[in-house]
């Protein structure tokens, strides 16, 4: 399938925080879609089991937005590392058009 687009994967401290990104990040056209969800995260800080309630922030972009969206993430998370994951998801072609048609315009 050609039609590939780019998912972000970006754990928050708070839905505010998650909520506060995803705006920021559709407002500068961005991200075409945002989603978020409440997570349970165990993971190791200072060399401790970290056991704590976050919230994931979803965000579909294309190919051509990475960059500078990664950069807006990386200047404006609250998090000293935060994590900013991404994966190339194939999708159908209606999603698609409807991305580019977003994204893409003026």
């Amino acid at each position: 399938m050609k039609n590939k687009i780019i998912l972000f994967y970006v754990p928050c401290d708070l839905k505010k925080t998650a909520q506060n990104l995803a705006k920021k990040t559709l407002h500068a056209k961005l991200a075409a879609c945002a989603q978020i969800f409440p997570v349970q995260s165990l993971y190791l800080w200072d060399n401790k089991v970290t056991d704590t309630s976050e919230f994931v922030l979803i965000l579909k972009t294309l190919k051509s937005k990475v960059k500078p969206l990664k950069k807006l993430l990386e200047s404006i998370h609250p998090y000293e590392t935060p994590a900013i994951l991404t994966t190339v998801m194939d999708v159908n072609k209606a999603y698609y058009q409807w991305m580019m048609e977003s994204l893409e315009s003026e």
